[in-house]
């Protein structure tokens, strides 16, 4: 059999036809040992090619090494069984050669780190998956260079807290926020210069309140209200090169400034939506969000005094249920104990980052023990 290689290529994170030879060559071995005590199976196509290859336990449950072909004999994935349910590592290949994604079982569930590549070889994304669903910090990168495209975290299977996007060059493109998935808090896109092009908030994937547009050049091009997504009452338009008359200015200077007053000095008041705690000296003490029913959801993060991120945790419908991130004030990493999906031991510091306690999690919420 023989497999086509993309010789030449081997820049960056683009697929490397040397590793899909061993893992190729891997599995072939792994299979014939792995089928040794077994029963050996072969399923074929009509047209008489293999379609699969591997073992069935004496339960005739797929166990040990299998591998699947395309009808024109190109290796199209490899991987282990365990009681009929894929396990551990699996390689999947596009027809016309190359990695498509390599993926990690437990029990016939998605778990562990995921890729994800183009056609042409380049990586697309990379990130987890905990019970077949996507979770904790995720990249992906633009197809024509491999720069990155966007970054940011699921919770599962949906977008939650701050994602960035960028363009082709790398250069930011837009900051939005996301609660189960749907864009929620602020948002802000920018032109290639890295000029602000519109600004304003999500509430439930639709926009709202105040939405402030740019041209090019700085300069207001229009500014609005939307409720549910639709624009409300008055709104105001200017030309790339029409001054705001001084009265108008005098408001929108006066709107800012209090607006940056709130956001340094008080905590936000809404029962739902996006929610910020402060320091007595200004600083944010913490960010994150409420689901309608006042419950924590999505990523919320925690600062020290000093400004340095202490903790970056993700809910829902007010369960803890991972810790993205822990540090001292010093930006040294804290030891978590063995909390994940929402259980688990987790460990607690206080705000110098000295260790204060354990706490046992079931389900998301401290056990009462």
């Amino acid at each position: 059999m023989k497999f086509r290689t993309n010789h030449g290529r081997d820049v960056g994170k683009h697929f490397k036809p040397e590793k899909m030879k061993k893992i190729i060559l891997s599995a072939i071995v792994s299979l014939l040992i792995s089928n040794a005590n077994a029963q050996k199976d072969t399923i074929y196509y009509d047209s008489g090619g293999i379609e699969m290859i591997g073992s069935q336990d004496s339960n005739e449950k797929k166990t040990g090494r299998w591998m699947h072909f395309y009808s024109n004999g190109r290796i199209k994935s490899a991987g282990n069984y365990l009681n009929g349910k894929k396990t551990g590592e699996w390689t999947v290949f596009y027809e016309v050669g190359g990695f498509e994604y390599i993926e990690n079982y437990t029990d016939g569930e998605k778990n562990g780190d995921y890729k994800i590549y183009y056609k042409n070889h380049q990586l697309e994304g990379i990130g987890s998956y905990l019970n077949d669903k996507k979770t904790g910090n995720w990249k992906y990168y633009h197809r024509i260079n491999g720069r990155t495209e966007s970054k940011g975290n699921f919770l599962d299977a949906k977008k939650t807290g701050e994602w960035r996007y960028y363009n082709t060059n790398e250069k930011l493109d837009a900051i939005a926020n996301y609660s189960q998935g749907e864009l929620a808090g602020k948002y802000g896109s920018y032109y290639p210069s890295g000029q602000l092009k519109s600004t304003g908030n999500y509430l439930s994937g639709g926009k709202t309140k105040e939405w402030v547009d740019y041209h090019y050049n700085g300069r207001i091009k229009s500014r609005g209200n939307y409720s549910k997504g639709e624009k409300q009452g008055k709104w105001k338009y200017y030309e790339e090169d029409e001054p705001i008359d001084e009265a108008e200015q005098s408001e929108l200077l006066f709107k800012d400034s209090y607006s940056r007053l709130k956001e340094t000095l008080f905590i936000e008041d809404d029962d739902d939506g996006e929610q910020k705690t402060y320091y007595d000296n200004g600083t944010v003490k913490s960010t994150g969000y409420l689901d309608e029913n006042g419950e924590k959801t999505g990523e919320w993060k925690t600062y020290h005094e000093n400004g340095q991120t202490f903790k970056t945790e993700l809910f829902k419908d007010g369960k803890l249920m991972d810790i993205i991130s822990y540090f001292d004030k010093d930006g040294y990493n804290l030891g978590r104990g063995s909390f994940r999906n929402g259980n688990g031991v987790l460990y607690e510091y206080d705000k110098d980052g000295t260790f204060i306690k354990t706490i046992i999690y079931l389900d998301g919420l401290p056990s009462e023990d």
